[in-house]
């Protein structure tokens, strides 16, 4: 068998009110953790999810799951 590591990406989309782009991202970020607790943070993706496949099977890169 191969080691594999799966990168996955997705691109969600939240307004926010903020002074400055880094309280924007803080806010962003608050904002996504309770809808990914909630499990309702599908509602602000606006893309598909893309997937990158790396085959580590040869390579010192550790084993994680």
């Amino acid at each position: 068998m191969n080691k594999y590591k799966i990168e996955i990406t997705k691109t969600y989309a939240i307004d926010v009110l903020a002074k400055n782009g880094l309280e924007a991202t803080n806010k962003a970020e608050e904002i996504l953790d309770a809808d990914m607790l909630a499990g309702t943070e599908h509602y602000r993706q606006t893309g598909d999810t893309d997937f990158s496949i790396f085959d580590v099977t040869d390579t010192d890169d550790p084993f994680n799951f």
